[in-house]
């Protein structure tokens, strides 16, 4: 496909870069509030008497709400990347979208088959510039996630009502 034979509008490939900037932020914002989260746990579980269970439900609350708006605006932005990357290059074997979405959701599945998807995108959405480096960065955020899945899958808690 030519330059000039590439839709232009809303079936053309347009960054997003905004949307990539606030799934960034939201991701950071869920991160911030589930140390809070952690800590004020931890301090209802230490000192029962001196901390409520009501704030703790309610950070927890807030970190439900911080995780749900991050995951959101990173399928949203996912998504992006993957209609940009079918348009850049036609014909590349990027799946299909509902289980790219799907994917992320279904435990043991989550652990491996995102970081293809993700990495086929990246190969069908630029050139050989950048992809090592790029391929680098993705398998580093894969190991980060994957040792979130390790450590935190096994750590989560119900809270016991006194």
């Amino acid at each position: 496909m030519t330059e000039s034979d590439r839709p232009v509008g809303p079936a053309g490939p347009k960054a997003p870069r905004a949307l990539a900037r606030s799934a960034q932020g939201a991701i950071v914002v869920a991160a911030g509030v589930e140390v809070v989260r952690a800590l004020t746990l931890r301090a209802h579980r230490l000192h029962p008497a001196d901390t409520t269970s009501g704030r703790a439900g309610l950070v927890s609350m807030v970190s439900v709400y911080a995780r749900t708006v991050a995951t959101v605006l990173f399928l949203v932005w996912f998504h992006r990347c993957r209609h940009n990357a079918r348009v850049i290059t036609p014909g590349a074997d990027l799946g299909s979208d509902v289980w790219a979405v799907v994917a992320w959701l279904i435990p043991l599945v989550n652990a491996w088959f995102p970081r293809g998807l993700l990495l086929a995108t990246l190969r069908a959405s630029g050139g050989e510039a950048g992809q090592e480096r790029a391929g680098v960065l993705v398998n580093a955020w894969w190991v980060a996630w994957a040792g979130h899945l390790v450590i935190a899958a096994p750590r989560v808690d119900v809270m016991p009502v006194v």
